[in-house]
């Protein structure tokens, strides 16, 4: 990942885990759409860790995690990390918020 700043805004340039371009963002936690190949994907990185984000909606998401994990160890890139997005706002959750209920007491 590489940081430009422009404008005292910071911009991130950070690979496509599906076409692997670059890509150019301010805020790369936020899963937004590959301007190349349209796949959506997020990032979020630590001081040692990199954690790549795939979107769920993506067929075979799962067979893309694995293709990603075996090829950054096999490249021995073993601080980078997929996982599948499983955000509970992406489910379509209905019914009442769940956070405002009172929590189940344990008799």
């Amino acid at each position: 990942m590489t940081v430009l700043s422009r404008g005292g805004i910071k911009i991130e340039s950070v690979a496509c885990p599906y076409c692997e371009k670059q890509n150019h963002t301010s805020n790369p936690r936020i899963m937004a759409a590959c301007a190349y190949c349209g796949n959506r994907f997020a990032q979020a990185n630590t001081d040692y860790q990199e954690l790549v984000i795939i979107d769920r909606r993506l067929e075979n998401a799962g067979g893309v995690v694995d293709d990603l994990m075996a090829k950054w160890r096999q490249a021995g890139e073993l601080d980078k990390e997929a996982i599948v997005d499983r955000r509970v706002e992406l489910s379509g959750y209905a019914g009442p918020e769940r956070r405002l209920s009172p929590a189940p007491v344990a008799s």
